[in-house]
């Protein structure tokens, strides 16, 4: 597997695993994390992707139906970096997102992987988990989706390298 950073929204195909570098505040100081997704479709307009995505949800972050519609920066992977709890509950749904933001900040990656699924095979697996998702920071957060839908392997390198 290789990560790359993706300098346009062109790179990127249906079926890709994608992460946006996001920040958060803890305890004053700025942590980072990758907030991981499926690429389902586009808008046409080479800016705005369809993505499917697992969220976790506390009860003082936006309600899920919020995630359905865009990406919300200070979401679930947030908690677990700011020292929350690390079990939400969570929801896997589908978003359209404006990458140019992220690809100008270079902070946009896409994931090459030498034994994956084709993209159908990915997007209807992806597909299948619409809905609950039991969000676990640590064991089942959105790396782990992603990946899962991609290879069939569910894991985490961000999670299994956090303290």
């Amino acid at each position: 597997m290789s990560k790359e950073l993706c300098y346009a929204v062109y790179q990127l195909n249906v079926g890709d695993q994608i992460s946006l570098t996001q920040s958060c505040e803890k305890s004053g100081n700025q942590s980072h994390y990758e907030h991981h997704a499926i690429i389902s479709g586009d808008v046409g307009d080479g800016s705005r992707v369809q993505v499917i995505h697992a969220t976790g949800v506390t009860r003082s972050s936006v309600p899920p139906k919020s995630f359905s519609s865009s990406f919300v920066g200070a979401g679930p992977s947030c908690a677990g970096v700011a020292g929350l709890s690390h079990s939400l509950s969570g929801q896997v749904s589908t978003a359209y997102w404006d990458l140019r933001k992220y690809v100008a900040q270079q902070r946009l990656h896409m994931y090459r992987y030498y034994n994956c699924y084709p993209a159908q095979t990915t997007i209807q697996l992806a597909r299948s988990k619409i809905g609950p998702f039991d969000f676990d920071i640590k064991w089942n957060n959105c790396e782990h989706f992603a990946r899962w839908c991609k290879t069939g392997r569910g894991t985490s390198e961000q999670a299994a390298s956090a303290p």
